[in-house]
């Protein structure tokens, strides 16, 4: 085994792997990574062409503090950017983990996981790029804290500054702060935000890294409960708030017709807050499948104070199309999607907002009418491929082809 994994076939597949499963690229030698690779080109509405280098140190450099971070610069706004962060393991049987993070960089608030920062596959698969990216700098000091294995617990301080757009381009699309007061732009806000954490999750398989905890699998359902506490007063032009939020998380079991995922968010917002710092609710503006955004929403369409999402995917597992001579032996498998918003706004955030909701945002409220899109699909395409198309039910719009859309994922499924 061991002459085995010396070979050049062996060394290659690992790097491949590796490198589409973590997104950087290991160099041993150096005791390094270069990564995330696929941001190290981008483009946007706000820079234009990006580029991006970065990386982190490996378990060879040390076992206890990781550090990390990249260094961007856009080509049309001529601003560079960058974050570094340094990890410190303090203890991996039971995780005990310090990590202080700098950012100066754009940021698309409301847009899922995948897509948050600026890659080149989201610039390819992008349907249109987006004018509503906003500069953020913040720091992050965040402790992760096992009590057993069961219960996890994490505390977290952020300050953070956001900036008006502030360019000659007068679109409604950017992502201006329009006092209410007086109608004047404001050039930024900040937030002071002290956030607390529990993860309760039964019978879960985990796998330890030298710096990550990865959640494998576990029967039951995993709830997450977090409340944020927002200050006045430490830094200009900041908020009081209060956040609490609830997510429950089922993979439900298999049976013979299959398996399913299950997800229920709900929270509230006490207090006036800037428009960012709302609920957004979580848009795909790329052709890209994003498991934690609505396919065939926009960025900001929809925000609230007080909101109530629910996601359910079914896997069947090949029922129907592991029928079909001659197509049996692809192992494809058909995935049905439904997703779920109701939102509402409270008077301290609609009529007392400290700035006036953007144009594009709550056309159509989903406090009446929920928003719902349903998917379907066919999974396990060479193994890791995926294709879904979805369709919008509810605040359907003029065009039918801005009802309906089309996303390409990696999904691996067991």
């Amino acid at each position: 085994m061991e002459e085995f994994q010396t070979t050049g076939f062996y060394k290659g597949t690992y790097g491949l792997a590796y490198a589409l499963t973590t997104n950087y690229i290991e160099a041993k030698p150096l005791k390094f990574e270069f990564g995330r690779w696929p941001q190290t080109f981008a483009y946007n509405d706000m820079e234009g062409f990006r580029m991006l280098i970065g990386g982190r140190t490996l378990k060879e450099f040390s076992t206890k503090v990781r550090l990390g971070g990249y260094i961007a610069f856009g080509f049309k706004d001529l601003r560079p950017k960058g974050q570094f962060t340094t990890e410190w393991m303090l203890g991996r049987e039971k995780t005990r983990k310090l990590t202080f993070d700098f950012k100066y960089d754009y940021v698309q608030f409301g847009g899922g996981t995948v897509f948050t920062a600026q890659n080149m596959f989201s610039a390819v698969l992008a349907k249109s790029q987006s004018k509503k990216l906003s500069m953020v700098r913040y720091v992050d000091l965040l402790y992760e804290h096992e009590i057993v294995h069961w219960l996890n617990a994490s505390l977290q301080w952020r300050t953070q500054r956001v900036w008006s757009y502030n360019g000659p381009d007068p679109s409604d699309d950017r992502v201006r702060f329009i006092r209410t007061s007086d109608g004047q732009v404001q050039e930024s806000f900040s937030m002071n935000m002290l956030d607390v954490g529990f993860r309760l999750s039964f019978d879960d398989r985990v796998s330890r890294n030298y710096f990550t905890k990865n959640y494998l699998f576990t029967k039951y359902p995993v709830l997450q409960l977090n409340a944020s506490f927002g200050f006045k007063g430490i830094t200009k032009d900041d908020f009081p708030f209060i956040r609490t939020t609830a997510n429950l998380f089922w993979k439900v079991p298999s049976t013979a017709i299959g398996f399913g995922r299950l997800e229920i968010k709900g929270g509230i917002i006490w207090g006036s807050v800037p428009y960012p710092m709302l609920k957004i609710h979580d848009g795909n503006q790329t052709f890209f499948l994003d498991r934690s955004a609505f396919s065939c929403m926009d960025y900001y369409e929809f925000v609230s104070d007080r909101w109530l999402t629910g996601y359910y995917e079914h896997n069947f597992n090949g029922l129907l199309l592991g029928k079909i001579p001659g197509v049996k032996k692809l192992d494809l498998r058909e995935v049905a999607t439904v997703r779920v918003a109701w939102g509402d706004l409270t008077d301290s955030n609609s009529i007392y907002a400290p700035f006036k909701l953007m144009n594009v945002t709550n056309q159509e409220s989903i406090a009446k009418v929920p928003y719902v899109e349903v998917g379907a699909g066919i999974s396990n395409i060479f193994r890791i491929l995926r294709v879904d198309c979805f369709w919008r039910l509810t605040h359907r719009r003029p065009e039918a082809k801005d009802n309906f859309t089309v996303n390409v994922g990696i999904d691996i499924d067991f």
